[in-house]
């Protein structure tokens, strides 16, 4: 694999963990999301 194609398969893939995480995190309740902020801030 190429240095591209590796960035390409990693973008890729976080793109799809995030989506994943996101919805997750769109369906809890408010309370819930705002009990986790420390896990959702990034630096």
């Amino acid at each position: 694999m190429t240095r591209q194609e590796i960035y390409v398969h990693l973008t890729e893939k976080i793109e799809a963990e995030w989506g994943a995480y996101r919805q997750a995190m769109l369906q809890l309740p408010s309370v819930s999301v705002f009990a986790k902020a420390d896990e959702i801030h990034a630096d």
